[in-house]
């Protein structure tokens, strides 16, 4: 690193980071809201077997099933079961609203696409009815099917001929597959979040014992880095990173990591979620999600190097946050099933047979006015998303709020693709705003704008209006500020921002404050 880039910056301190419980909470919370909300949408369609299988299961269930989907396809297996990935997209847009929070609604174009495109994963009719199911609940408004065709082409044909595939180990390999579902890169992204939030915890006995927390902590079944790793990320960190160097912030904290990777016994994991820290804090969201969490992860393959005994070094971390999820949310652990993943491919067998999918999704498949009509005698029965846990007990975060998704981009911008300038979000028109049927029982607050944010926004407005809990306040640290903020750690920031407020001349980039990131 430079000299004159010497100097450091305060660390973050243990509070400014998540608690796990809280997060987890949130995601939990949310997904029990989803589909009930789904469960809503789809009451019209009566003779669709996936609609009935949904319908059938619990929010545990739906999960469980999502999460070991999840972790099929970081293993490079095949989502083949299409009641799985529906539970698998149903938890990943849950992350979502967590993870881009207010922008959530602009970036669900890519993972509506994403979604629409494991449909030539499945059999002919199953294909139809999975394609019924994304259109229904997930297509943006402001999206045609002539759009939405070209787009699941180009989405497919990148997954069917990753560039840089051939000739790499397992990890690195499969890694590539999940970078480029967009969905699969968002659901690792929060757990790469959960496991930054749960090394940093003090003082909860769960969370402490856990696999994930003691891998950490006590490392005596993990491997430090050696030498020859060490050497390697010196030039990594400084010769690689120089992309991102002339943020002034992150070239000095980087220069931090650096100095420690080179001192410490460090774990090449550990390094990973601090580089990934590093670029949350101190680079622009766009520049962060479109490009920098994709090139930490290829920059770590390097030094990853060789898979471990139980499977490929990442996918370990992965699944003990799994295993962290399902404790919490109070899903009974099994043991994952063994794999052969060397045999399996996530994408190419069945994305060869995308022109038949095309032909699937003709326009008349896209109206279901045909669908036969509600059946009053077979009411919804949403006692089937019982809350095993209180979320209150959780302390879940504020949810955000998309206001309305006429402005979702129709562009295929994927999650690793190179960063571009994000369009400012067209203002709806009133008449595209519609109220809730539900409004709050203590106050009469109606969340409006799109509906399916609904749940979102009552969940907000309970955590911020009519909290039990004491409320947090969030102070400026600046000496001579006395600006404070209850339960927004995001507007404490904004105005560190507006107002320069950072220690020790401490620069940072101006951001949005429709802030991408878990702090």
């Amino acid at each position: 690193m430079p000299p004159s880039l010497h100097p450091m910056p305060p660390q973050p301190k243990a509070e400014s980071y998540h608690n796990p419980r809280s997060l987890i909470g949130t995601a939990w919370s949310t997904l029990q809201m989803h589909v009930a909300e789904s469960l809503t949408k789809l009451h019209h369609i009566t003779k669709n077997h996936l609609v009935i299988q949904l319908r059938s299961l619990t929010a545990p269930v739906i999960a469980t099933k999502g999460l070991e989907t999840l972790m099929d396809i970081i293993e490079g297996r095949q989502p083949t079961v299409p009641i799985n990935v529906l539970c698998f997209v149903h938890l990943v847009y849950c992350f979502s609203l967590i993870v881009h929070e207010q922008d959530a609604a602009k970036r669900s174009s890519d993972l509506f696409v994403q979604a629409m495109s494991y449909s030539a994963l499945f059999s002919r009719q199953d294909r139809q009815l999975y394609i019924q199911i994304v259109e229904t609940l997930w297509k943006p408004a402001d999206m045609s099917n002539a759009d939405l065709v070209n787009l699941v082409r180009a989405k497919t044909s990148l997954m069917s001929h990753s560039p840089g595939s051939k000739g790499k180990g397992i990890e690195s390999r499969n890694m590539i597959y999940a970078s480029i579902d967009s969905l699969a890169f968002l659901a690792m992204y929060f757990l790469d979040q959960l496991e930054n939030a749960t090394i940093h915890v003090a003082d909860d006995a769960e969370v402490l014992s856990s696999d994930l927390f003691l891998g950490h902590c006590n490392s005596l079944d993990r491997t430090h880095m050696d030498s020859t790793q060490t050497m390697a990320a010196n030039l990594i960190l400084k010769h690689n990173f120089q992309l991102y160097t002339h943020y002034q912030a992150f070239a000095n904290n980087l220069n931090n990591i650096a100095r420690r990777a080179n001192s410490e016994l460090m774990l090449p994991r550990r390094l990973e979620l601090e580089l990934m820290e590093c670029g949350k804090m101190y680079l622009p969201p766009d520049i962060y999600f479109d490009g920098y969490i994709r090139f930490v992860r290829e920059q770590m393959d390097s030094i990853y190097c060789t898979a471990t005994a139980e499977g490929s070094y990442r996918a370990l971390y992965y699944r003990q946050c799994i295993e962290l999820i399902k404790t919490v949310i109070g899903v009974p652990l099994q043991p994952m099933a063994e794999h052969a993943v060397e045999n399996s491919s996530v994408t190419q067998d069945g994305f060869d047979d995308i022109d038949e999918f095309f032909n699937v999704m003709s326009p008349n498949n896209f109206n279901f006015s045909s669908v036969g009509p509600f059946d009053a005698g077979q009411p919804l029965d949403f006692s089937c998303l019982p809350n095993t846990i209180d979320p209150g007990t959780l302390n879940p975060l504020p949810l955000p709020t998309p206001a309305d998704t006429n402005s979702v981009q129709a562009t295929s911008t994927a999650a690793n693709s190179p960063p571009s300038p994000a369009p400012a979000a067209s203002s709806s028109s009133p008449a595209a705003k519609t109220k809730s049927d539900s409004s709050c029982k203590l106050c009469g607050y109606t969340p409006e704008g799109d509906p399916r944010w609904f749940s979102g926004s009552m969940a907000k407005h309970m955590k911020l209006q009519h909290s039990t809990k004491p409320p947090t306040i969030y102070r400026c640290p600046y000496p001579g500020c006395t600006s404070q903020y209850k339960n927004r750690p995001d507007n404490l920031r904004q105005h560190q921002i507006e107002k320069g407020h950072f220690l020790e001349g401490q620069d940072v980039v101006k951001r949005s404050n429709k802030r991408r990131k878990i702090e």
